[in-house]
C-alpha cells in the first residue's frame, strides 16, 4: 500500500438516531493521501469526512459510499475533487468490507487534461480546416464575382534561365467578358500566342521586370478586343515563380478623363471670357473663406487697383491699405457685419490705387457655406455722369424758370397790341361796314376771328405758365363745391347744349383751389364742346378710393391710397391711339373749322394733376364718348 500510486481508504458509516447514514469516519488511508490533502495518514484517521473533506458532500462521493453500504454492491465512479485550491479528478472503486467501505482511487487529472487538450486541439483543427474551406470558397467567389480580370501565369525560361514567355495556369470567368476568349482556350497557353499585342504595348516587358525584381508594375494600353477598341488597365504582382495580372476595362475612365480635359479647356476659355467681361464692365470678383482666412481675387480686381495679378496675397488685411482713409470706418463696419451676421450689404466706398488714383467701388455679394462670394464694380465714371446729369437738371430747371418767366412776360406784352388790333377792327366795322364789299367783309371777319383766337391762346398760355407746385399752396378742397362753381361758370353753354349731369359724392383733397377749378372746367368744357348731336348729352362724375396696388395705370405711385375721379361723357369720343397725344401742348384732333380751341386745355389738365402728385389718363371710342380718369393721393 505504501508503494502504490492509488489512494486506498476505509470508511465506517456514522448513523443518525433514525438509522440513516449521516457521515463517515475515516478509519484508514495510505500515505498517498498526503499528496492530495497535504496531511499524513495518521493525521486524518478517526476524523469525520464532513470536517476534513466537506467537498465529498457536494460532488456526489458521499451518496456513492452510502449506496455501497445500503446495497452491498461494488460501485465505480469518477468525480471531481477540489481541496485547498487544487483540482483533481479521481476514478474510484468502492466495495463493502465488513461494516464499512473500502475505496481505491486513481488520479485521472492528467488524463483528463490531456483528453481536454486533445479535444480543444481537435476543435481548433476542425475550425481552421473550416476556415480554410470558407476562405477558399470566399476567394473563389471573389475571383468569379469581381468585375476585374484576374490571371496567374508562370514563367517560361530558356536553358540560361532567361524569361522567354509566360504560361496561363489560371484566369477567372470575367476574362471571357473582357477578351471574348473562353477560359479553356487560355489555360496552358503562352500569353505571346494568345495576345501578341502585349509586346507592342510594353506590357510584356513590365511582366518580365516584375518577375525578375518583384516590383509591382502597372500598365494602361489600348487593345482591339471583340472587334472594338478597348483601354485596359493592368496591375502586375509577383507570386512565387510567376505573376498575377489584375485587369479591368478603363475605357470609360479614359473617356471621362478626356471629357474632363475638354471641360477644363472650356472652363479655361470661359474664365478667359469672364476676365474679358470683367475688364469691359470694370468689375472684379472675390472669394473669402472666413474659416481659413484665405481669399481669391480675380485678375481684373487686381487691375482695378492698378496692380499685376497676384501682386499681393489677397487677404482683408492686405487689401485694407487701398481703402480711402475717409471711408475706412464704413469699410470696417461692413466687414465686421459680414463676420458677425454673415451678411454682405451693398455699399460704396473709395479706394486709392497703386498709382494714386481715387476710384469709387460698389460692393455686392452673398454668403455661401463658409465663403463670402462678391463682386466690386468701378462706378467712378457713373458717379461723374450722375453729377453731370444733376448739373444738367439744374440748368434745365433754370431754363424752365426763365421760359416760364418769358411766357408770362410775352403773354402780357402780346395782349396790349392785340387789344389795339381788336379795338381798331371794331371801329372799322362800326364806321364803314356798309361800304365794304363782300370780300372785304370776309377779310375783316377773318382778322377779327384770328385776333379773338389769339387772345384765347394767350390766356391759356398764361394760365399754363402760372401753374405752381409749391407745397404751401395746397389746402383742403371740397370737390363737390368745385363742381358747383364750374357749373355756375359754364351756365350758358350748359343751357345751350342741354347737357345732363350725373354727380356722385366727391371727396375732399389737398390742392390749389383755382387750379382744381380750372381742371374740371377744362374737362367739362371739352365734354360740352364735343357732345353728341345724336343722343342727349350726358356727363357723369364719380369717385372711388383705390389701393395703389390695384390701380392699372402706370405711374410713380408714392401714396398708399388714391382717389380715382372719373369724368365720363357720351360725346363724339376719339380713337384710343390718340389717348396720349391729346394731353400734349397745341395738339388737336380736329380742324379749326370743325371745333374751336387752342390745343392747350388738356395739357393744362395734365400739368395740374401732376402738380398735385397725381396722374390722368383718357379712354375713348369714336361716337361712344370719352372717359377721363384722375388719380389724386388721399
Amino acid at each position: 500500500m505504501g508503494s502504490t500510486d492509488n489512494i486506498i481508504s476505509y470508511f465506517e458509516p456514522i448513523y443518525s438516531t433514525t438509522g440513516q447514514i449521516k457521515d463517515f469516519t475515516i478509519v484508514f488511508s495510505n500515505e498517498k493521501i498526503e499528496s492530495v490533502l497535504g496531511q499524513k495518514s495518521s493525521q486524518i484517521e478517526q476524523r469525520k469526512m464532513s470536517e476534513l473533506i466537506p467537498i465529498n458532500f457536494e460532488n456526489g462521493i458521499f451518496e456513492e459510499l452510502t449506496k455501497v453500504i445500503d446495497e452491498g454492491e461494488t460501485r465505480k465512479f469518477e468525480k471531481h475533487f477540489k481541496y485547498n485550491g487544487n483540482k483533481f479528478w479521481f476514478k474510484t472503486t468502492a466495495v463493502k468490507l465488513e461494516n464499512g467501505v473500502l475505496t481505491t482511487s486513481v488520479d485521472t487529472t492528467s488524463e483528463r487534461k490531456f483528453t481536454q487538450n486533445l479535444r480543444v486541439l481537435n476543435e481548433q483543427l476542425e475550425k481552421q480546416n473550416q476556415d480554410l474551406i470558407e476562405t477558399k470558397s470566399f476567394l473563389n467567389n471573389i475571383l468569379e464575382s469581381t468585375t476585374n480580370t484576374v490571371s496567374h501565369l508562370i514563367t517560361e525560361r530558356d536553358s540560361n534561365g532567361k524569361i522567354i514567355d509566360f504560361k496561363y495556369v489560371f484566369t477567372n470567368a470575367e476574362s471571357e467578358k473582357l477578351t471574348g476568349k473562353q477560359v479553356d482556350e487560355v489555360i496552358g497557353k503562352s500569353i505571346s500566342k494568345i495576345y501578341p499585342s502585349v509586346h507592342d504595348t510594353g506590357l510584356f516587358d513590365l511582366m518580365v521586370k516584375c518577375a525578375n525584381n518583384g516590383s509591382i508594375e502597372t500598365n494602361e494600353s489600348e487593345y482591339i478586343l471583340k472587334g472594338k477598341s478597348v483601354w485596359v488597365h493592368t496591375t502586375i504582382n509577383k507570386l512565387d515563380d510567376g505573376i498575377t495580372l489584375t485587369s479591368y476595362d478603363s475605357t470609360q475612365i479614359i473617356n471621362a478623363k478626356q471629357r474632363l480635359l475638354e471641360l477644363n479647356e472650356q472652363l479655361t476659355v470661359q474664365n478667359s471670357i469672364l476676365n474679358d467681361a470683367e475688364a469691359v464692365a470694370k468689375i472684379g470678383s472675390y472669394r473669402w473663406n472666413i474659416e481659413t482666412k484665405t481669399a481669391n481675387m480675380s485678375d481684373n480686381f487686381f487691375s482695378l487697383l492698378d496692380c499685376e495679378p497676384n501682386e499681393f496675397v489677397p487677404t482683408p488685411e492686405n487689401y485694407r491699405p487701398f481703402i480711402h482713409p475717409k471711408d475706412l470706418d464704413v469699410y470696417d463696419e461692413k466687414v465686421n457685419l459680414a463676420l458677425e451676421k454673415k451678411i454682405i450689404s451693398n455699399f460704396t466706398y473709395r479706394i486709392i490705387t497703386k498709382k494714386g488714383k481715387v476710384k469709387y467701388l460698389q460692393n455686392s455679394g452673398h454668403f455661401l457655406k463658409t465663403e463670402f462670394i462678391g463682386v466690386v464694380k468701378d462706378i467712378t465714371k457713373e458717379l461723374k455722369n450722375e453729377q453731370k446729369l444733376k448739373d444738367k437738371n439744374l440748368e434745365l430747371k433754370r431754363a424752365n424758370s426763365e421760359l416760364e418767366s418769358f411766357n408770362r412776360v410775352a403773354s402780357h406784352d402780346l395782349q396790349e397790341p392785340l387789344r389795339k388790333i381788336q379795338m381798331f377792327i371794331s371801329r372799322i366795322i362800326d364806321s364803314d361796314s356798309s361800304n365794304f364789299t363782300e370780300q372785304q367783309a370776309q377779310y375783316i371777319e377773318k382778322v377779327k376771328s384770328s385776333a379773338n383766337r389769339m387772345q384765347t391762346l394767350i390766356k391759356y398760355l398764361l394760365a399754363y405758365s402760372r401753374l405752381s407746385k409749391k407745397k404751401k399752396d395746397l389746402v383742403p378742397v371740397d370737390l363737390n363745391l368745385v363742381i358747383e362753381k364750374v357749373q355756375e361758370d359754364l351756365e350758358a353753354p350748359i343751357r345751350e347744349s342741354g347737357v345732363e349731369f350725373i354727380l356722385g359724392n366727391l371727396p375732399e383733397v389737398r390742392g390749389v383751389p383755382f387750379q382744381l377749378e380750372q381742371l374740371f372746367n377744362n374737362l367739362i368744357s371739352n365734354s360740352i364742346k364735343y357732345h353728341s348731336i345724336l343722343d342727349s348729352p350726358k356727363i357723369e362724375i364719380a369717385c372711388e378710393k383705390m389701393q395703389r396696388s390695384t390701380i392699372p395705370a402706370d405711374f410713380n405711385k408714392k401714396a398708399k391710397e388714391y382717389f380715382c375721379i372719373t369724368v365720363k361723357d357720351n360725346g363724339i369720343g376719339f380713337e384710343q391711339a390718340n389717348a396720349n397725344k391729346i394731353f400734349e401742348l397745341f395738339q388737336r384732333l380736329h380742324q379749326k373749322n370743325e371745333y374751336s380751341g387752342t390745343g392747350i386745355g388738356l395739357a393744362i389738365c395734365k400739368k395740374i394733376v401732376e402738380k398735385h402728385k397725381g396722374h390722368i389718363v383718357a379712354q375713348g371710342q369714336i361716337n361712344k364718348g370719352a372717359t377721363f380718369y384722375i388719380y389724386l393721393p388721399v
